[in-house]
């Protein structure tokens, strides 16, 4: 009997991944996309509240599909502008194209813990950007938890006149770690809270530590899903000397938005 429910389980999960590989917003799970079962999705992050004058809209337009019952790749077109200052306001925009890979090495209902292993390459004009991830889910009954140790690296291009050439310089290292609870409310519907812990290394030193918190809704239904999150920033865990303010408005902003839409076919 037991045998039978596991199968009925992995069964169910199968069929979801198939059609969906993620109900969270910005925390990634193990699963997969199924073998040739490809996946549009439009991203839309809104972001604002810093010290100064400062809004910001990331978009991402990403083609997904998977290779096997293990492997999953997609490529992204990003878009991404910028308006900030006091008095005076800038408005700037940048491209770039990303391409992403992941390999699931274990289930979280086959297996008790899911995980698997995603690496990302964003390049641009002036930039190069390099991030990989590890993840872990675990599938309780209606209950999804799953937690991201994220490693990221900007480097930018530096033209050196006394030398006559171009390098890359590593510009900015991230380390985050990403922790998500959602619970399927039946129906296609899910509620959930994401957990998002920044850092932010320049030139070995560690500046700051951002502590974002915020709910999440996600509807998947048989051929398309939604998701949308806030997600505002909570506290400062690392603050520099002298400095007693209880956020960190920067590099960071106070609140973050994100609504995701995908189309599988």
């Amino acid at each position: 009997m037991k045998r039978i429910i596991l199968i009925l389980l992995i069964s169910h999960t199968a069929l979801i991944s198939n059609a969906q590989d993620r109900v969270f917003a910005r925390v990634y799970q193990s699963n997969v996309l199924g073998k040739n079962n490809k996946d549009l999705e439009v991203w839309n992050t809104y972001s604002f509240g810093r010290d100064y004058f400062y809004t910001k809209l990331h978009q991402r337009f990403e083609f997904e599909i998977g290779l096997s019952s293990k492997l999953q790749t997609s490529i992204y077109l990003n878009r991404e502008q910028v308006t900030q200052g006091n008095s005076v306001r800038e408005t700037s925009g940048s491209n770039s194209v990303s391409s992403e890979w992941k390999y699931k090495l274990s289930d979280p209902v086959a297996n008790g813990i899911g995980f698997a292993l995603y690496g990302e390459f964003t390049a641009s004009t002036d930039e190069l950007e390099l991030e990989g991830k590890l993840i872990f889910d675990k599938k309780i009954r209606r209950s999804l938890l799953a937690f991201n140790v994220v490693y990221e690296n900007e480097m930018e291009f530096e033209y050196e006149k006394e030398e006559g050439k171009t390098e890359l310089e590593s510009e900015e290292v991230k380390l985050e770690f990403d922790l998500g609870y959602m619970y399927d409310l039946k129906k296609g519907f899910r509620l959930g809270v994401e957990i998002k812990n920044d850092n932010i290394f320049e030139k070995g030193k560690w500046m700051n530590s951002p502590l974002f918190a915020g709910p999440t809704l996600s509807y998947g239904a048989e051929r398309w899903w939604i998701i949308f999150n806030v997600l505002p920033q909570v506290i400062n865990l690392k603050k520099e000397d002298g400095v007693i303010d209880n956020l960190e408005l920067h590099d960071h902003e106070m609140y973050d938005l994100r609504l995701l839409f995908a189309y599988n076919f």
